[in-house]
């Protein structure tokens, strides 16, 4: 994608690390419009920060059609002066990333924290339909043998399709911020930190800088927070069970419920026995609590797929 025609009309959203701004493709006014993700300044200088920049543009690529993924257009290189060369003598080049704007709902987490708050309310139909469409995206990634790993509703955005009003009940779920993804080239495959990725004839060689702690907290799994080898899809199923559970109690555990960096807490929700889960609410349909405690067991190998996660959540109507 040329630099040069992305015009910006405005910032949807900001992180630590970066930041993603909609823009017009182009000058025209029926140009098309499309989310550039761009690493801050300052996290530019970070090698890792880079790197995972482009995992996640290789992962978008390798996902290109899935529908709970957002759509990948393609890279940029833009061109600037770091801060301190004042005279313009030295000019630097950085990767941003352009996909489709998807969005306009916000996200799973801006949602419930919504819900929360008071300020709005979604319905438990509006939160079945969602648990389903992130389990069935997640799956769907899992078949293309790609984990996440970042799984958690601050990376689920909210958006409507082309034709469609912007009621609540319009609003669809895609995955997003990629920059974790790693390759599960078979079935039951495990990753460990500081190693390289295949998918297909693409290779992630760049996973090698990626960091130890995979995830984050309170969605990562016991084995994926000790940072040895782990199964990568497992992990995401686990942090699915966590997302799934603040989605139907609207209740983020780090916001409200619990202090999710205390070690007191750490050792609770992460212990092999008999580890602490909140209660989940009565209203939640039994198939559906069922799947969200199989989810957060300890043991990986007694978690679901993620494609029996999509299934139990499932409507019996398949919308």
């Amino acid at each position: 994608v040329d630099a040069h025609a992305l015009v910006s009309r405005g910032v949807l959203g900001s992180g630590s690390a970066a930041s993603v701004t909609l823009c017009a493709l182009g000058n025209g006014t029926d140009a098309p419009m499309v989310a550039v993700k761009r690493l801050h300044a300052d996290a530019r200088r970070s090698r890792e920060l880079r790197t995972s920049l482009a995992v996640e543009a290789a992962a978008l690529r390798s996902l290109l059609g899935t529908p709970g993924v957002v759509g990948f257009l393609g890279v940029a290189l833009e061109e600037h002066v770091p801060r301190e060369v004042m005279d313009g003598s030295e000019v630097q080049t950085s990767l941003v990333l352009v996909m489709e704007a998807w969005g306009g709902g916000g996200t799973l987490r801006s949602q419930i924290l919504n819900c929360m708050s008071g300020r709005t309310r979604y319905c438990g139909a509006d939160a079945a339909r969602w648990a389903a469409q992130s389990a069935r995206a997640i799956a769907d990634m899992h078949a293309r043998s790609i984990a996440h790993r970042d799984i958690k509703p601050a990376n689920i955005v909210l958006g409507v399709p082309p034709g469609a009003d912007g009621k609540t009940k319009n609003l669809r779920c895609k995955l997003t911020d990629l920059g974790l993804a790693r390759c599960l080239p078979r079935a039951g495959a495990t990753v460990a930190p500081g190693t390289a990725g295949q998918h297909a004839d693409q290779t992630w060689s760049a996973n090698a800088d990626l960091p130890v702690m995979d995830g984050t907290h309170p969605y990562i799994s016991r084995e994926a927070a000790a940072g040895g080898s782990y199964d990568a899809a497992a992990a995401d199923v686990f942090a699915l069970g966590v997302t799934l559970y603040e989605l139907f109690a609207m209740d983020l555990l780090g916001a409200a419920r619990v202090d999710v960096a205390d070690p007191d807490f750490l050792e609770k929700w992460l212990r092999a026995d008999n580890p602490w889960r909140p209660r989940i609410p009565r209203e939640v349909p039994a198939p559906v609590a069922s799947v969200i405690r199989k989810c957060w067991l300890p043991s990986p190998s007694e978690r679901p797929s993620a494609e029996e996660v999509a299934r139990a959540t499932s409507p019996a109507d398949g919308r």
